[in-house]
C-alpha cells in the first residue's frame, strides 16, 4: 500500500474514532452520574425504612410494617424510579426487571462493608445498598434503586451534529479521491471540524444539565423522605438525618428558606439547598448538596482530547493530498528530464 493510500484510509478512520470517542466519553460520564443518583437513593431508601419501621424480633423490624412501608415507598408519587427490598435473598417487592437472583459476589461485597454495588445482570443498571438491622450492626438484606433519571446525552441535536460531521467527512473523502482544487477540500475539512466542535459543546452541555438534574431529583426525593418520616408514628426525630445520605444536614428553628431545591453558591462552588419541614420539632432541616464537579471537569478534558485526535485525522487526510501532489510533481519532473535527454 502506497503512503497516499494509507493516509487516505487512516485519516477517515481516525476521524470516525474521534467522533465515537466524543459520544463514549459523554455517555460514560452521564452513566456515572446516574449510578451515583441510584446509589444515593438506594441508601436513602434503606435509611428511611430503618427509621420509620418499628423494631421487631431478633434485632430486626416489624414484618407487617416493613412490608407496607416498602410497598408504599415504591408506589409513592415522589419516588423517581424503581425500588426493591430484599431480606436475605428474598425480595419483598415484585421483581419486574430480572434482578433476582443477585450474584453472590455482589452481596458478599455489601456484607463486607461496601456502601454500594452496581448490578448489570438485570434489564437495568441497578444500585444496591445494604439494609442493616435496627442497631445498624449486621446486614439483613439490601435495597436497590434504578431508573431514577433517564439518560439525556442522545438528544436529537447531538445526533444531527454527528450525522453532519459524518456527511462532511464523506464529502472530504470524495474530494480526495476525485482530486481537483484544494479549496473545496479545505472547506469540507473545516465543516467536519466545526460540526465535531459543536457536537462536543452540545454533549458537554447535555451532560452538565443531566448532572444538575440528578442533583435536583436526589435532593427533592431526600427532602420528601424526611418529611414523610418526620410525621410517621413512633419515629425519633434525631434519626431523620440518617435518611440524608451524602447531604449536609443543619437543624433550623423555623421553616424559613427554600422548600423546593434551589441553586446557590458556597465558597465559589455551586450548591443545592432545600428545607425539609419537621412539624413535631416546630422546626426544619436544611439540606445542602454539593454536586460532583470532578466528573464534568474530566469530561471536558476527554472531549478536548478527542477533538485533538479528530484534528489529527483531518491532518492525515490533508497529508494524503500533499503526498499525491508530490508524486504528480515528481512524475512530471522525471518526464521533463527524459524529454531533455
Amino acid at each position: 500500500m502506497t503512503p497516499r493510500r494509507w493516509l487516505l484510509l487512516a485519516g477517515p478512520v481516525v476521524v470516525l474514532a474521534a467522533l465515537g470517542g466524543l459520544w463514549q466519553s459523554a455517555r460514560r460520564t452521564e452513566r456515572q452520574a446516574l449510578d451515583q443518583a441510584n446509589a444515593a437513593l438506594a441508601r436513602s431508601a434503606a435509611g428511611y425504612l430503618s427509621v420509620v419501621v418499628p423494631a421487631g424480633p431478633a434485632n430486626g423490624y416489624d414484618p407487617a410494617r416493613l412490608l407496607s412501608s416498602a410497598f408504599n415507598l415504591a408506589r409513592a408519587s415522589f419516588w423517581p424510579g424503581g425500588l426493591q427490598l430484599a431480606l436475605g435473598t428474598v425480595p419483598i417487592l415484585p421483581d419486574t426487571i430480572g434482578l433476582i437472583p443477585v450474584p453472590d459476589s455482589l452481596v458478599r461485597l455489601l456484607d463486607q462493608g461496601q456502601e454500594v454495588v452496581i448490578a448489570e445482570h438485570a434489564r437495568r443498571r441497578v444500585a444496591l445498598a445494604p439494609f442493616l438491622d435496627k442497631n445498624r450492626y449486621g446486614m439483613l438484606g439490601w435495597t436497590a434503586a434504578w431508573d431514577t433519571m433517564s439518560p439525556m446525552a442522545a438528544t436529537p441535536s447531538s445526533i444531527v451534529l454527528t450525522l453532519l460531521a459524518g456527511l462532511f467527512l464523506a464529502v472530504t473523502g470524495f474530494l480526495q479521491l476525485r482530486g481537483g482544487p484544494g479549496r473545496p477540500l479545505l472547506l469540507a475539512s473545516l465543516a467536519v471540524m466545526t460540526s465535531a466542535a459543536a457536537l462536543a459543546l452540545n454533549l458537554n452541555r447535555e451532560v452538565r444539565q443531566a448532572t444538575r438534574l440528578v442533583a435536583e431529583i436526589r435532593l427533592a426525593t431526600t427532602k420528601r423522605l424526611i418529611e414523610v418520616a418526620a410525621t410517621a408514628p413512633g419515629v425519633r426525630q434525631a434519626m431523620l438525618p440518617e435518611i440524608a445520605v451524602g447531604v449536609r444536614v443543619k437543624p433550623l428553628n423555623g421553616t424559613n428558606g427554600p422548600s423546593d431545591p434551589r441553586w446557590g453558591e458556597e465558597l465559589g462552588a455551586p450548591v443545592l439547598t432545600a428545607i425539609a419541614a419537621t412539624p413535631r420539632t416546630a422546626g426544619a432541616l436544611e439540606l445542602t448538596l454539593t454536586p460532583d464537579r470532578d466528573s464534568p471537569s474530566r469530561l471536558r478534558t476527554f472531549l478536548l482530547t478527542w477533538l485533538g485526535v479528530l484534528l489529527l485525522g483531518l491532518g492525515l487526510t490533508g497529508a494524503a493530498r500533499l503526498t499525491g501532489q508530490y508524486s504528480i510533481d515528481m512524475q512530471r519532473h522525471r518526464i521533463q528530464a527524459w524529454g531533455a535527454e
